[in-house]
């Protein structure tokens, strides 16, 4: 059974196991909240040398949503959900080790947003929501032992969290902040201090 972020929470738990596959130019795979870290710093371990980036994506403040109206539990009906995109460029591979360190623990458990690494030649690895893990690369066998040696391996048919939602039993994904109340809007204050810029604002 794959063990869930902090942020998320799926109906179906026992369906779901650490696995990749396999498409043209992705490598899209389950992994285990404990292994998230390692992933994204064996990237960062492969790319020494070049001038690197990070990415996050948090949902939109709601100030720039358009607002058609609301339930009667009181939620806000949106026409549309946005995500603001931010970037921080040209960081070395200890740079963003340094930079991370402190801010793993929100940016792996939040439920609602996004985030990774990539190099200058079209090549990032991310964590999406659910413990999605994307890797984008023209030559991804390289990073196969990435994964395979944090015990995710290829399967025919990776089953994901989204596979096993229906209208009745949906999954549920949530901001989370740790014990002094920091998340990931805290995380992405503190990194525009740092040189963290939004890049843009795309629909969710």
């Amino acid at each position: 059974m794959l063990k869930m972020i902090k942020g998320s929470c799926v109906p179906k738990p026992e369906m779901l196991s650490q696995g990749y596959e396999i498409t043209d130019r992705n490598l899209i795979a389950n992994v285990d909240a404990d292994n998230i870290r390692n992933i994204i710093e064996g990237f960062l371990d492969m790319n020494k040398g070049l001038p690197l980036f990070l990415f996050i994506e948090v949902p939109a403040n709601i100030k720039d949503e358009k607002v058609i109206g609301e339930t009667e539990d009181g939620y806000v009906q949106l026409e549309a959900h946005h995500k603001d995109v931010y970037y921080l460029d040209g960081i070395s591979s200890e740079g963003l080790k340094q930079l991370l360190e402190p801010l793993y623990d929100i940016l792996i458990n939040d439920g609602l947003s996004s985030f990774g690494v990539g190099n200058p030649h079209g090549e990032e690895v991310g964590k999406y929501k659910y413990n999605e893990m994307i890797l984008f690369s023209g030559e991804l066998q390289k990073y196969v032992p990435l994964f395979e040696r944090n015990g995710v391996f290829r399967t025919d048919r990776l089953v994901t969290a989204w596979d096993t939602f229906t209208p009745d039993s949906p999954g549920a994904s949530e901001r989370y902040s740790d014990e002094k109340g920091r998340d990931i809007y805290s995380v992405t204050d503190y990194l525009k201090e740092v040189g963290m810029y939004r890049a843009e604002q795309r629909e969710d």
